[in-house]
């Protein structure tokens, strides 16, 4: 174990003078004053690069002289820093560690202000520390991947995912699950398993996910059944099966993510939100720590990082929380603020930034169609929020290959995107439009990281059509 002053174990300096040189900060001095405001002044880029550096270099590294390759800050500034790290038990790699997410939790440290935050950008640019935004457009456009395909399914249920290699779309009903893969250059794969041994015509479907060489569908024996199973079918394979999730009876699943052969579930009763982890064979599941506010929530979505950490979102129209899961299983939680007056289940979605943002609707009074709205959690830590138009159908949201958010909505048979660009700027734009009434819209990020969005058209009864789309760099 390393042993370290009590001066930065207290994260204050101020009873720890002993006649030498001081920081340029004072203890309480705040950056964010000096290199304007975090929500718009600085590129999200460089605080990447800036929060990458607190969070893994040592007290020598931060305290260093500029020419020996060290960042240049004082040596309290750089302790505070390592202090903040390691938690409450001054020791690395135990439970109550910690990392800087935002700006602001780094503009928190006693003696990092302007002075200090200055070396640490000067330090990120002079060693190359700011990762390439990746590629940039000025033009997305949308173009069509599939066509319009049928599928024949007016007694079952139609739902679509994205996997490696394309787009599944996928019918189970009458006995059987038939997986449509579309591949990016178009090539259709059908495939079509009955389950093994006798089981209802018309299975409630929750959700579908590939991982590995097995697709999965989490589904209830019947409408009436509280138990969800997962019923395989692995490559090879002449026919489905399926087993109860223990731990998962009664619940409702509200949204669902294949990554990397492992699927994360968010799954809700009337009294707690749960999280369902498949991996190796075995599903593992546990309570997701909410509020006694919002516990009992009315819906909820999740998003994971690059890091492997979990992002959820639970809500109520009184009250919602934002909680990230490590990878070894520690929550922190974060309520949202009050007046969101959320109405509908909320779409999730990280930036390339890491910071997130939901898409969510609001109900008007007196109003048949329901307020848009997207928040943002900036730099600083803390949510804005921008209202985009009046919308009657159902939403999704996602980054592009380009760093931009896209919101999609439904009306009728019309289907809007929206666009926020690097500068925060919205656009809209229809990108589908067919007589038939749309089911849904929904984006997918492949393996190629090349945003798609699906389209599913028709209505109860009558043959259902599928629609995929591809953003591309290039006019219209």
């Amino acid at each position: 174990m390393r042993t370290r002053s009590i001066c930065a174990a207290i994260l204050s300096l101020s009873a720890c003078d002993n006649g030498g040189p001081r920081p340029p900060d004072a203890l309480d001095d705040a950056f964010d004053r000096h290199v304007g405001k975090l929500d718009g002044g600085i590129d999200a880029a460089v605080a990447a690069a800036v929060l990458a550096v607190v969070n893994t270099r040592s007290v020598e590294d931060l305290s260093g002289a500029v020419e020996d390759g060290g960042v240049g800050l004082h040596r309290w500034p750089a302790e505070n820093i390592e202090a903040y790290r390691w938690g409450a038990d001054g020791d690395p790699g135990t439970a109550d560690d910690e990392l800087f997410d935002t700006l602001a939790e780094l503009d928190g440290i006693p003696y990092v202000g302007a002075a200090a935050f200055q070396l640490l950008v000067d330090f990120v640019h002079a060693h190359d520390v700011v990762e390439n935004p990746g590629p940039s457009c000025d033009a997305p456009a949308w173009t069509s991947l599939t066509g319009q395909k049928s599928i024949v399914a007016p007694h079952g249920t139609l739902i679509s995912t994205a996997s490696d290699d394309g787009i599944d779309a996928v019918y189970a009903g009458s006995g059987r699950v038939k997986r449509q893969h579309f591949a990016p250059d178009q090539t259709l794969t059908v495939v079509e398993k009955p389950w093994l041994g006798s089981k209802p015509n018309v299975p409630r479907v929750e959700g579908w996910a590939r991982a590995g060489s097995c697709s999965h569908l989490l589904l209830k024996d019947g409408w009436n059944n509280e138990q969800l199973h997962d019923a395989q079918l692995c490559d090879g394979a002449l026919y489905w099966t399926w087993a109860p999730i223990a731990g998962l009876k009664g619940r409702i699943m509200d949204d669902l993510i294949a990554r990397d052969g492992e699927i994360h579930g968010i799954f809700r009763t009337d009294n707690l939100v749960n999280y369902a982890h498949y991996s190796e064979d075995a599903w593992e599941v546990e309570t997701v720590p909410l509020s006694d506010e919002v516990r009992r929530a009315h819906g909820a979505g999740i998003v994971l990082d690059n890091d492997r950490r979990l992002h959820v979102i639970a809500w109520q129209p009184e009250a919602a929380e934002y909680a990230v899961r490590t990878p070894d299983g520690q929550w922190s939680m974060e309520a949202l603020p009050a007046d969101l007056r959320l109405d509908d289940n909320p779409r999730l979605v990280l930036g390339v930034d890491g910071l997130p943002s939901f898409a969510y609707l609001t109900e008007l009074p007196g109003e048949a169609r329901r307020v848009l709205r997207v928040a943002s959690r900036t730099l600083a830590g803390v949510w804005k929020f921008d209202e985009l138009e009046l919308v009657q159908g159902l939403i999704d949201a996602e980054a592009d290959q380009f760093g931009m958010l896209h919101v999609c909505h439904i009306d009728g048979g019309t289907v809007v995107d929206h666009l926020r660009d690097a500068a925060g700027e919205w656009s809209r734009r229809v990108v589908f439009n067919n007589p038939a009434a749309a089911q849904h819209c929904r984006y997918f990020s492949g393996a190629d990281a090349q945003l798609r969005l699906d389209i599913s058209t028709g209505v109860s009864g009558s043959p259902l059509y599928f629609h995929a789309l591809e953003l591309v760099c290039g006019d219209t």
